[in-house]
Order: structure tokens, then sequence, then C-alpha cells
């Protein structure tokens, strides 16, 4: 049995995307949607985040290039460590 039955989730799923074209009017995101069957409707999906969204949470951009640095040597050293 499917729970919580489908057109109990559904109204989960129109305010996230409400949320998304708010955020990408806005300039603070961008998206593409894809059809959920399980759901019966468009989710957003490919989420960017924009440099406004950044700015918008005064974030700068140095911080971002250091966090982005930092995950790939952590990727990067996960990697090694399996092989």
């Amino acid at each position: 049995m499917d729970w919580p039955p489908s057109q109990e989730r559904q109204p989960v799923s129109q305010p996230c995307h409400a949320g998304a074209e708010v955020l990408a009017e806005l300039g603070l995101i961008t998206y593409q949607t894809e059809y959920d069957p399980q759901i019966g409707c468009n989710i957003p999906t490919d989420i960017t985040f924009t440099p406004a969204l950044f700015s918008a949470l005064d974030v700068s951009e140095v911080a971002v290039v250091a966090a982005r640095r930092s995950r790939v040597e952590w990727e990067n050293l996960q990697r090694k460590s399996r092989n």
C-alpha cells in the first residue's frame, strides 16, 4: 500500500514548486522541471544557485570558491582512500 496516498502528498509539492518559481523570478536560482508520476505533477530538478542568491545571503564569492575547493579536495581524498 502506498502511504501516504498520492493525493495527500501532492499538496506538499505545490508549495515547493511555487517557492522555486518565486526564487527563479527573483533571479536567485535557475531550475528545470521533471514529471514525477508518483505524485502526478512536475517538480523542480537541476536546481542551480545564482550569484544573486549568495549575495542576498551575504555570502562572499571568496567563501563560495573556498567551499567548492574544500568539497573537491574532500572528494579527491575519498577517491584516493578507495584505491
